[in-house]
């Protein structure tokens, strides 16, 4: 039994939260205030403002799923297809807009695109173009799509690469023209890739908060996901029994979603005949392979340069202008650190992505055992639970841990340890991904060699089992720092005063119209971001050379 014990600890970071968002949404009172059943909080959220909510939800994830598929689409095609001008180049700097946190890139683009003070819209206006108001549905779906852009790719990319080229060259001999190719050939091989990148893309849309939350506001545009916060924290008095109702509606979506993905791919042969050919690239004229460079630069400048210019300009000026005159300081800098709880919340937000990513991983590895080693029954009622988070928003996880521990009587709401549990709860699906594709590729032969020799289960592990499986944990220790350092709809449900993390200190900035140290606390959290991706990836490189 005792290699099923780490199994048990799924049970208060992820099934019983959501079993307590279920509870919630039948409970008359809030989290720890007793109350009675009722089904009066499911009346109230399904009339016609719920309607207008999920319309809303509906169009943003959409839009937003369709601009950032047709964006990665095109991009993966320049980088791997169309072979364009400093392709591997353009290969890194494509993903490096993932690194911005949402909600930061939404508030660069108010700098950017604000009616009133927004740089570009003064330049678009000074040559006559009439300005863009970013605070529109519109609006939230050019920076949705703009963001998410690099999640998609990184789906595409891997299998635009391994599509063999003469494929290509077969079809054009045989007169077909680029869009039929494409049409005929292309797309039905990565079917696979395209499907799964357009569910994660509506997938994250119709649950992502921050950029609604920093668009949305003053345009009166409500989505589900930022409902769900005004319900728990803005109302008074707060209804976070309908909450949970929003919340248990978003999951539900969310899971029908990776089920009808599920379907659609099983049992069908995306092979083609043959592997990549080393050196037999198709080929593209000039003026397609320069299409395809201005494309890509094109979206470099508006996912990354323009967005991370205006907060490194705006860290350095005393305030923001459209005209960017009112001189230069360092002062933001050293302002940042004197605004309330700033300080803390850098030293918070590193500690918990560093403890949620150790907790993570080495629950992760205990619980890739079972999966594959063990097996059977257990072994996929583990991995289906474990990823269970990947089908709900974090704005709901949060809620989920919310009803949880206000009822207990244990010092954990209030305190960092529940952002802990929430860190460790939503984002361990991810390690579990990638730890036990890890195992699978280990032969049980070396860990029978081990034990035939003597050694112990615990030698066997720390000597044969660790070094092989170093690179997946230190790959997945970054992936949950990475986005421990950018989460914000469920720290802003369960943080309390003291214990804020970077994300809610720049949510406070932004709500107080302290911009100067808004833009600071903005590039140090993304510095801090890049530092940790970088260790993280220097490190996993170095294990996979040992």
């Amino acid at each position: 039994m005792l290699p099923a014990a780490p199994a048990v600890l799924l049970l208060p970071i992820v099934l019983i939260p959501i079993g307590y968002l279920i509870y919630g949404s039948f409970r008359s009172a809030a989290p720890g205030l007793g109350g009675t059943w009722t089904l009066d909080n499911w009346r109230a959220v399904l009339t016609a403002s719920f309607a207008q909510l999920a319309m809303n939800s509906l169009i943003v994830g959409v839009g937003s799923t369709i601009l950032a598929f047709v964006i990665a689409v095109i991009l993966a095609l320049c980088v791997t297809r169309f072979k364009i001008p400093g392709a591997r180049w353009l290969d890194t700097v494509i993903v490096t807009p993932a690194y911005l946190p949402p909600f930061v890139g939404a508030i660069a683009f108010v700098f950017l695109l604000s009616p009133r003070i927004g740089v570009l819209n003064k330049l678009m206006g000074n040559i006559g173009i009439p300005p863009f108001q970013i605070y529109s549905i519109q609006g939230i779906i050019l920076v949705m799509g703009l963001y998410a852009a690099p999640l998609a790719y990184l789906y595409l990319r891997p299998a635009f690469l391994a599509m063999d080229s003469s494929l290509e060259e077969a079809a054009r001999v045989f007169g077909a023209s680029p869009f039929a190719t494409m049409r005929r050939v292309i797309l039905p091989i990565v079917k696979p890739s395209l499907l799964a990148s357009l569910m994660i893309l509506f997938i994250s849309a119709i649950g992502e908060f921050g950029i609604p939350g920093i668009l949305g506001t003053q345009a009166n545009v409500n989505v589900i996901a930022t409902q769900v916060l005004i319900d728990t924290t803005t109302k008074t008095p707060s209804q976070p029994g309908q909450a949970s109702v929003l919340g248990l509606i978003l999951a539900v979506i969310t899971l029908a979603l990776l089920y009808v993905n599920s379907r659609l791919t099983r049992n069908q042969s995306f092979t083609t005949v043959g592997g990549r050919i080393s050196g037999r690239e198709a080929t593209h004229s000039k003026l397609v392979r320069g299409i395809g460079l201005a494309f890509c630069l094109i979206y470099v400048i508006a996912a990354l340069v323009l967005p991370v210019g205006i907060l490194i300009i705006g860290s350095l000026q005393p305030y923001i202008s459209p005209t960017l005159s009112s001189g230069w300081t360092l002062n933001n800098y050293t302002a940042v650190f004197q605004y309330p709880n700033a300080t803390t919340s850098i030293v918070n937000s590193i500690v918990l992505a560093v403890l949620a990513a150790i907790i993570a991983v080495i629950l992760s590895v205990a619980l890739g055992y079972l999966v594959v080693r063990r097996g059977g029954l257990l072994g996929r009622i583990v991995d289906q639970i474990a990823a269970l988070p990947l089908a709900v928003p974090h704005v709901v996880f949060g809620l989920a841990l919310l009803w949880l521990w206000v009822g207990i009587p244990l010092q954990v709401y209030g305190t960092l340890w529940i952002l802990l549990l929430a860190f460790v709860g939503m984002f361990l699906p991810l390690v579990m991904r990638v730890v036990v594709s890890a195992f699978r590729q280990i032969d049980n032969s070396l860990e029978e060699a081990g034990r035939t020799s003597g050694a112990s289960g615990f030698r066997v592990t720390r000597k044969i089992m660790v070094p092989l499986l170093a690179p997946a944990m230190v790959s997945g220790a970054t992936i949950v720092m990475y986005h421990a350092m950018r989460e914000i709809s469920a720290s802003l449900l369960l943080y309390s005063p003291g214990n804020e993390v970077m994300p809610i200190a720049i949510w406070g900035l932004f709500g107080a119209g302290i911009y100067g140290s808004l833009f600071a606390l903005c590039i140090l959290n993304i510095a801090v971001i890049l530092v940790m991706v970088g260790v993280g990836t220097f490190l996993s490189r170095r294990y996979q050379r040992l």
